[in-house]
Order: structure tokens, then sequence, then C-alpha cells
């Protein structure tokens, strides 16, 4: 099992620690993981079609794991081109056991079989509003996977127990190991371009390669 550095001697070594445009999500570097949750996955190797703790499968190996909260309509071009970098990169540093996941936070996530459904306080039509809702975004989703051999894509209704994640539409993106953040990458919506990419996945290999290196 490889070694992590200290997030502090990771920042030193990458230069300067990324300050973002304000846009603050998720929890801060050097922080625990607040805990499992569990997505319905859309792809992957155990959790296929059906609700999945992330979290708790890829254990304590690293990982980069994406929240994204968009407006509805807007384009996922630059996040497919990001996913499908931090694809490539899983692949490379398999010998790191590098994982990746990106889970789209949306109301329409949200299960009928609720808690609420089961005490009857939802009408039918809203019940059949909410599975219509549920299965465009599900088809919207699988199409996004298709290409990703390594990188899970999942859904949940909203912000996971504690992860703290912007109501604003945005990427936040984690990147962690032994159930610590090593460091905090947030976006606002439009603003993950190719030097942004760029520099998340620097500090990927930079937290990595070092690792490597002392063992």
């Amino acid at each position: 099992m490889c070694r992590l550095l200290p997030f502090a001697l990771l920042v030193s070594l990458l230069g300067s620690a990324w300050a973002g445009d304000g846009f603050k999500s998720g929890p801060s570097a050097g922080s625990t993981l607040p805990g499992s949750f569990t997505p319905y996955n859309l792809n992957g190797k155990i959790g296929k079609d059906r609700p999945h703790s992330l979290v708790v499968e890829f254990g304590l190996d690293p990982v980069v794991a994406v929240f994204v909260r968009k407006t509805p309509g807007a384009s996922d071009e630059a996040l497919g081109k990001f996913l499908q970098r931090l694809d490539i990169a899983c692949e490379t540093h398999q010998d790191r056991a590098l994982h990746g996941f990106v889970v789209f936070l949306a109301p329409e996530a949200r299960s009928s079989r609720s808690e609420e459904t089961a005490k009857g306080t939802k009408d039918p039509p809203i019940l059949v509003q909410e599975a219509v809702a549920r299965e465009k975004l599900t088809t919207q989703l699988a199409a996004l996977a298709v290409p990703l051999k390594h990188v899970v894509v999942a859904m949940y209704p909203d912000s996971p127990p504690g992860y703290q994640i912007n109501s604003e539409p945005g990427i936040t993106i984690l990147v962690y190991a032994k159930h610590r953040v090593e460091m905090n990458f947030a976006f606002a919506e439009g603003k993950l371009g190719d030097e942004e990419a760029d520099r998340v996945l620097k500090g990927v290999d930079a937290l990595l390669g070092k690792a490597k290196a002392k063992n």
C-alpha cells in the first residue's frame, strides 16, 4: 500500500494551493471525509444500476470524487472532457489503485420509494412526474458513462450528509485517500476549463508520484 504525503507538504511541492474564484464547496483539505453515502450508480464493476456506496467500495485507496450540481440544460462538454481525462489517469495509476467517481446532485435522483412516499403523502400524478424525471436523468447519465472504463457515474438527490456541497451550480472535486481529504478544488458553473483540469490532474499525479517514490 502506498504512503501518501501530508497535505501541507504536498502543497509546497505543487508550488501553491488552488485558491479558486471564491466559490467554496465541500470539506476542506486536511479534514476527514464526512462518511459514506449511497448514490445510484449508472456503471461500475460492482454497483451498476443500483444504489451502492463508492466510499465503502474504494476503502482506503486514493480517490478523485467529483460532485456536480448544474443548471438544467447546462452543457456537459467541459465536464465530459475532464471525466475522460480522469479515466485515463485512473488507467495510468492502476499500480497506485487510483479510483474516480462523479455524483450528479439533482432532486430528480430521488427514488419514489422514499419515506415520504411510504407514508402516502404524495399524489399519484406527482409520483408519475418524479418517475419520468428520474428516468430522463438516468438516461442522460448512462450516456455520459458509456466511454468511461474506470470512473463511476452516479446520482444523488442533494449534498451527502456532512459534505456541505455548495447549493449553487458548480463542480466540487475532492482528492482523498485513507478517508482524508488531501485536496479540494471547487469551481462555479462554467469555470472548469482545460487549465483548471490540468491543475487538478497534475495535483493527483504529484500526490501519487511522490508517494510511489517514498516506497
